[in-house]
């Protein structure tokens, strides 16, 4: 990555504990290059095992289908690497 650059991410079912963990990790491990965001965002991270996001997700792709996305999920099978997303689990 260029130095400098605001990398933007966006969280789909993640909770507020969550969001505030990587607040601080992006602030102090990241030297501020990443910020999380509400609004249009370089990288979505999903949690597909929290209540709702894997409607919000499917929804979320119809309009941003190139947007690389993390996803994270305990027992998910569905989703393994493909083109621009990556399942962690």
């Amino acid at each position: 990555m260029a130095a400098g650059r605001l990398v933007r991410v966006q969280g789909l079912g993640l909770d507020e504990r969550f969001k505030s963990m990587l607040d601080v990790f992006f602030t102090r491990s990241c030297s501020g290059e990443y910020r999380l965001s509400n609004e249009s965002a370089d990288l979505l991270l999903v949690d597909l095992d929290a209540a709702g996001a894997r409607d919000a997700f499917a929804q979320h792709r119809e309009n941003n289908n190139r947007q690389p996305s993390i996803l994270f999920s305990l027992d998910e099978q569905e989703y393994r690497t493909r083109g621009n997303m990556v399942l962690l689990h």
